[in-house]
């Protein structure tokens, strides 16, 4: 209502001031004329203010592009108008909305153009983000010609900052028909619009990324939900190839070792070498079955179908002592251990972890020294860090790591029994549960301090 106001006053005093003795003066046409160019300009902010209220409505990239030629180039008397968008990922324009004869039908373009940056006046406007008035593309080597083309062409880019997100571009059958004043109105309407227009596509691009994401999201985890079932099966196949290869190796090893017994106690006319001999056999058949118990024993911690349940690792200890009653007593192994806390997690293989490794320190103890075992531990947030010191017969350096692997045997094979896979068996239990296991010796008979720890929550225990 202001805006109409003003008009209004300035038309009042303009024909005030014109009109003398009833006679329009040379001057009056010079004041009507400024009076209409000052009119334009007033109708045309008064455009650009419903268009400002229009744009806080919009919220898409496209419902802005359609704004601008719908609501605005007509207002200018434009021949047509198209606008044009940049896509960064291809480094090319393209043409998002249009007015005039590119455009048949509402929010339809004829033909798009897709321009390369530097291609052509639009292209070079999108490059340098300098606005150009082309009086006459007759003349101009780089105009390229588009439907409804015409005879000058007027290019505005669209800036946030020192981007340029597109061009505002139009053409008009008539040679230097564009004048500064266009540049004028066309740069407010690409100022107008920029911000709103850089806001909607930042918001697409991150749906569009958000989509994507989701999309590999969703193929990632078909394709680990596949490797999972494959490692289930995988899994469940050696569980059962373990178990025939144990029943089908076992039960050969049982006729083997009974037919040396019942040779060595029936055939009496066997000499002192043949017994040996027979004793070889003997043991072999025995170590085999021990590694087939070992091999069957190493199969369980990759068993997917064992639960996870929240236990009390004092209970753990107490097993493990029933255990190894006989060690115990034997060695007069002395085995002092920490009050321990309760974690979750699969319950028989952490009972299997402790037993092997209190096992080993009562096996490898030094000669005429009783084995002193002892238990500590301490916990932050996720892991429980647990200590096993012995009085041993310690570890090379060279060995620490070695130690892990399986069949690997540390000591003398006559002096202490073994298949060579406790530790190798021990470090896979602690991966199950997501932690880490290592050793510490000063050397031979100083000693092994065996370190691991394990997750206390069995929510990130796969």
């Amino acid at each position: 209502m202001k805006i109409n106001s003003f008009i209004f006053s300035l038309e009042t005093l303009i024909k005030d001031t014109t009109i003398q003795k009833g006679t329009v003066t040379n001057n009056s046409i010079v004041h009507n004329n400024e009076f209409n160019r000052l009119r334009n300009q007033i109708e045309f902010q008064n455009t650009l203010l419903d268009f400002a209220t229009e744009l806080l409505k919009l919220d898409t990239s496209e419902d802005i592009v359609w704004a601008i030629t719908e609501n605005i180039i007509d207002k200018l008397g434009f021949f047509d108008c198209v606008i044009y968008l940049i896509c960064p990922k291809k480094n090319l324009l393209i043409q998002r909305s249009a007015y005039g004869p590119k455009n048949p039908a509402p929010k339809q373009i004829l033909n798009p153009l897709t321009l390369k940056i530097g291609q052509g006046v639009v292209g070079k406007v999108a490059e340098t983000g300098i606005p150009v008035i082309i009086k006459d593309t007759r003349k101009e080597q780089s105009h390229i010609s588009d439907a409804g083309s015409g005879f000058s062409e007027i290019a505005v880019p669209i800036i946030v900052g020192d981007k340029v997100l597109g061009v505002i571009d139009s053409e008009h059958p008539q040679a230097n028909f564009y004048s500064e004043e266009h540049l004028e109105y066309l740069t407010q309407v690409a100022t107008l619009s920029a911000v709103t227009l850089h806001n909607a596509l930042t918001k697409e691009s991150l749906e569009k990324q958000k989509e994507n994401l989701q999309v590999e999201i969703s193929k990632r985890t078909a394709k680990l939900e596949a490797t999972m079932a494959d490692l289930k099966r995988s899994n469940d196949d050696l569980a059962n190839f373990a178990h025939v290869i144990s029943h089908d190796l076992k039960q050969p090893l049982r006729t083997i070792n009974s037919f040396i017994n019942l040779i060595k106690n029936k055939e009496l006319s066997l000499s002192e070498k043949s017994k040996e001999y027979f004793e070889f056999v003997s043991d072999g058949t025995i170590r085999i079955q021990k590694v087939i118990d070992g091999l069957l024993k190493f199969s369980k911690v990759f068993n997917p179908n064992q639960l996870e349940t929240e236990f009390d690792l004092n209970m753990v200890m107490a097993n493990v002592r029933k255990n190894l009653a006989f060690q115990i007593e034997e060695s007069k192994a002395e085995i002092r251990v920490d009050k321990m806390p309760s974690i979750s997690g699969y319950e028989s293989l952490i009972n299997l972890l402790f037993q092997n490794i209190i096992s080993n320190s009562i096996k490898f103890k030094q000669k005429n020294i009783a084995p002193k075992i002892d238990i500590s531990y301490k916990e932050d947030d996720q892991y429980v860090y647990i200590t096993i010191k012995d009085n041993g017969v310690g570890i090379e350096f060279d060995h620490k790591q070695k130690a892990f692997e399986i069949f690997q045997r540390l000591h003398g094979e006559k002096e202490y029994e073994g298949t060579g896979m406790g530790l190798s068996f021990c470090q896979k239990i602690v991966e199950r549960h997501k932690g880490e296991i290592w050793l510490e010796s000063k050397g031979l008979n100083k000693g092994t301090t065996v370190n691991f720890c394990l997750l206390k929550t069995s929510s990130e225990i796969q």
